[in-house]
Order: structure tokens, then sequence, then C-alpha cells
């Protein structure tokens, strides 16, 4: 499992980068390689080379074990769509 702090320190280290679109390293990124990373880091994943963009985002996400209506620390709990 991941910790809060480690994804916080990933992000704070890439603050400040330049914006690049379809960029993959802490050179550079843009919205989606930033969420990429963070979704990587949080699931076990290398943090660079597995991005994702715009068009694949929620397939992506839903691949690596996110779901609809989760809030931090509630992946093994139902979400209130999987109860209706």
């Amino acid at each position: 499992m991941f910790a809060t702090v480690t994804l916080l320190t990933l992000v704070n280290s890439v603050s400040g980068t330049p914006y690049i679109s379809g960029g993959d390293s802490p050179r550079g990124t843009d919205c989606s390689g930033l969420v990429s990373w963070v979704a990587n880091a949080a699931t076990g994943r290398p943090i660079y080379g597995d991005r994702f963009n715009t068009g694949n985002i929620e397939r992506a996400l839903l691949a690596r074990g996110f779901r609809y209506g989760t809030e931090p620390g509630e992946i093994g709990r139902a979400s209130c769509r999987e109860r209706v």
C-alpha cells in the first residue's frame, strides 16, 4: 500500500516544472501525465513510462483498481454506484 506522504512528495517534486503536452518525465508533463504518475505510484507501478491521456483515463484508472465513488482509503468498501 502507498502512503499519502509519498504521493505528496512526488507531486511536490515536480511542482513548477514546465507544462509539456504528452510529457512523461520530471522535466515536464501535462495534466494527464501527472494523474498517471500519482495513479502509478499509488498502485505500485513504475511512475514514468505507463501514462494515460484524457481519452483513456477512465479505463486506465479502473484497470489500476480505482472505483467509482470512492474516497481515499475507501477502495475496499462498496461505492454508492455499486449499492444502487
